[in-house]
């Protein structure tokens, strides 16, 4: 994911407006940005606050809870770090901080985009190798998302019988929401002959849609 999260000032000044180059605001309070730009995943941008020696500067937060800032009060130039927790919603989020000093202040509005619409399943494949034991082995698959989605089974040869299932109710067909561990039993038991071709099994995952996001394939080798 490519989203980026952009920083954007508005300075209101009661009389002057000042450039963002300190030496342009002696005795008032500006703000400088250089446009960067960060990975949806999280990370850092920086802005300069220009106030005077003597002039000391605070910045309220708003208790927002995904962005951390290097420092929020002092005096005189001072490079601000603002670090920013990973967005894993669909949508862009915006916060809104405010620089002070005295009657002074400038509004910094940080907007961050959203994650977009995601669904990862891991691992990508599992391997079993078949006894003629009659046990059953279960593997666990973990869907990261953030959109409804539905899993489904099938098998490259129906020969077989449905030896691939969702457990707790045995099932081929599964709908969920967001995050989640898919548990699956998988038949050990085979009548595959020593050194015979292996059988092959697939976990679809579909949005509401009906439009294939991801697949997992299942192969179970035969006896050695």
């Amino acid at each position: 994911m490519k989203n980026v999260i952009k920083l954007s000032l508005m300075v209101l000044m009661a009389a002057t407006i000042f450039s963002a180059c300190k030496d342009e605001a002696p005795n008032g309070l500006a703000v400088k940005y250089l446009s960067e730009k960060i990975a949806a995943e999280g990370g850092t941008a920086t802005f300069t606050i220009y106030s005077g020696s003597f002039d000391k500067w605070s910045i309220d937060t708003q208790n927002i809870d995904w962005l951390q800032l290097s420092s929020t009060e002092g005096n005189g130039e001072t490079e601000i770090t603002v670090t920013v927790l990973p967005n894993e919603a669909e949508n862009d989020r915006e916060a809104l901080v405010i620089v002070a000093a005295g009657d002074r202040k400038i509004p910094v509005i940080i907007v961050q985009a959203g994650a977009g619409l995601y669904l990862n399943v891991t691992p990508p494949s599992i391997t079993v190798e078949a006894d003629e034991r009659g046990q059953f082995i279960e593997r666990d698959l973990t869907v990261t998302s953030n959109i409804a989605w539905r899993a489904e089974i099938t098998f490259e040869d129906v020969s077989y019988g449905e030896w691939v299932k969702i457990l707790p109710d045995e099932l081929l067909s599964y709908v969920g929401y967001g995050d989640f561990v898919l548990h699956l039993r998988i038949d050990n038991y085979s009548p595959l002959s020593p050194n015979a071709p292996a059988r092959t099994a697939k976990v679809s995952f579909y949005n509401e849609y009906d439009i294939l996001l991801k697949e997992v394939v299942i192969t179970q080798n035969s006896p050695n």
